[in-house]
């Protein structure tokens, strides 16, 4: 399960730094709900998932060029 999120949040990253948002958005949501199903992650796993949705939302605000 670990693996998992971990794969997902670095696909997520990816996206989100490829202006690819609606991708990352949409893992994000699989993130998140994955979490709600088999309890919060912890530790390592939980800090990822952290960074990354908070990548996520800063990157949305950004605009491109």
């Amino acid at each position: 399960m670990t693996e998992t999120l971990r794969e997902l949040e670095e696909e997520m990253l990816t996206a989100a730094n490829n202006l690819e948002f609606e991708k990352a958005a949409l893992l994000r949501d699989q993130i998140k709900e994955l979490q709600r199903q088999f309890g919060q992650a912890s530790g390592p796993a939980k800090a990822l998932a952290e960074k990354a949705v908070t990548t996520v939302r800063y990157r949305k605000g950004k605009k491109r060029k």
